[in-house]
């Protein structure tokens, strides 16, 4: 009895896979449904099914997010929606139980999923603006001459004071170089007047801004 309850179980699974699959790559020109809606229908309905032991949460979500691509929604490959939706499980959670306890209502996981999407869309804008900011601010560095982008990088570190101190293994961490190359890099900035060096301990040696620092940087902007 059991047996023949496990194998209805597949079959059924396996016909609502093959009904989503059909409604996912075809459209109906007669029903129209806006591809974001149709989008976050799909992710429901795959979650909603639960076909796999593990991963249906993340199975959806590719889903959508292929379905997307798939429709010409290109920028929705860079939004972090399931970073979002692990940061509140519980509202993620509740859109599922408010549309099963509602006639399957689905417009409570769309409500649901659009917030999710602008709020990713806002944290993008956030990141991309911070980015440009970071590139404009390393720009600001291009007038000092015989410096590459890792000492550009410094200078403007220490310039905005995120941080007082560097340490060859850090940078070499950072930019996937060699400890060697990053030492001589803060070191050309020692001989330049940017930073100084301090003992950390017996072998380790750190770099700070130098007291001339702010009067070098100045003279060097002024000039462009």
């Amino acid at each position: 009895m059991w047996k023949i309850s496990s194998n209805l179980k597949i079959i059924c699974i396996f016909a609502a896979l093959k009904r989503l699959c059909n409604f996912a790559n075809n459209d109906n020109n007669d029903n129209f449904i806006h591809p974001i809606i149709k989008g976050i229908i799909i992710h429901f309905v795959l979650a909603f099914i639960h076909p796999f032991v593990d991963g249906n949460g993340r199975t959806a979500r590719s889903l959508f997010y292929w379905y997307m691509i798939k429709k010409g929604y290109w920028l929705t490959e860079y939004l972090s929606i399931s970073r979002i939706i692990y940061t509140n499980k519980t509202a993620y959670e509740k859109a599922f139980l408010y549309t099963e306890n509602d006639g399957n209502d689905v417009s409570y996981f769309i409500q649901y999923h659009l917030e999710v999407m602008k709020k990713a869309f806002e944290d993008l804008k956030k990141y991309l603006q911070r980015k440009i900011d970071e590139q404009q601010n390393l720009l600001r560095f291009s007038g000092i001459s015989n410096i590459n982008e890792r000492q550009r990088y410094v200078l403007r570190t220490i310039s905005e004071s995120k941080r007082t101190l560097f340490t060859p293994k850090e940078l070499a961490t950072q930019f996937d170089i060699s400890v060697r190359s990053a030492r001589t890099d803060l070191q050309s900035l020692v001989d330049m007047g940017y930073l100084s060096q301090t003992n950390l301990n017996k072998r380790a040696m750190g770099y700070i801004k130098s007291e001339h620092f702010e009067q070098l940087l100045t003279e060097v902007l002024d000039k462009k």
